[in-house]
Parts: structure tokens; C-alpha cells; sequence
């Protein structure tokens, strides 16, 4: 009797990556507030807000924000992305970043005549955003 190896199906397991989940908002576009609640995950596109993909009016002069990584074999190095710019007749806009591990990081973007992709780099072990406030 001859015996025929036996056939398997192998599935191979797909990388599994964190994803955004919705921040929620405290005083929506006004000059000060803060998204709270949320998560924001390197590499998974646009920041949600009200359940929506995109910032959706939320801080003045901002359309989007978002996370890269580029993983070191120490540490993560971590860039968000900020597209917009400062509204007419105000002097700044100081973001402040709490990633996973409740590190600040703080980006402050200056007026410009147009719209501008802004970055912030940081290394951080825990580098997922969790919380943004805002302040003009």
C-alpha cells in the first residue's frame, strides 16, 4: 500500500497593525481645546474625529493630522504630520501630543500665506498618540 503525503491548507497569519479609533472632542473650533479618548496609531492614515476620517473643522487652520514610524532596533522613531496653517490674525498654534506612555510633545506652527504639511519628530517606546490639545 502506497501512502500519499497529506496535503494541508496553510494559512499564514497577516501582520497585525494597531488602528485609529475616534478622538473625542472638547470645544470643537475654538481657539483652545483638546481631543481626548482617541487613538491615533503610526502608519494607519488619517486622524478620526467624530467617527469621520479627517479633523472636520475641529482646530482652526488644520485639515489633517497623522502618524509615521520608522522602526529602529532600539526605539521608534515617530513623525506626525500636520497639514494647515495658521489662521489670519493669530500669532501661532501650539499643539501639544500625549503619546501612549503620557510624553508631551509639542509642535508650534507659525502663520503662513498658504496650507503646509508641518512635522514633529520624536523617539518614544510608546509613540501612539492619545490625546492632542490645541492653544492660540
Amino acid at each position: 500500500m502506497e501512502h500519499k503525503p497529506l496535503k494541508r491548507k496553510v494559512t499564514l497569519a497577516e501582520p497585525t497593525f494597531d488602528e485609529n479609533t475616534s478622538f473625542g472632542i472638547t470645544k470643537k473650533g475654538s481657539t483652545q481645546g483638546k481631543l481626548n479618548n482617541g487613538f491615533l496609531a503610526q502608519n494607519a492614515g488619517s486622524i478620526i474625529t467624530d467617527n469621520q476620517s479627517g479633523i472636520n473643522g475641529t482646530i482652526p487652520g488644520i485639515s489633517n493630522i497623522w502618524l509615521s514610524s520608522n522602526n529602529d532596533c532600539n526605539t521608534d522613531n515617530f513623525t506626525v504630520h500636520v497639514r494647515g496653517c495658521c489662521p489670519k490674525g493669530k500669532e501661532s498654534i501650539q499643539l501639544t501630543f500625549f503619546d501612549e506612555a503620557w510624553n508631551v510633545h509639542e509642535l508650534k506652527i507659525y502663520p503662513y500665506k498658504e496650507e503646509q504639511i508641518h512635522l514633529l519628530h520624536y523617539s518614544s517606546n510608546y509613540g501612539n498618540i492619545v490625546s492632542i490639545g490645541w492653544n492660540f
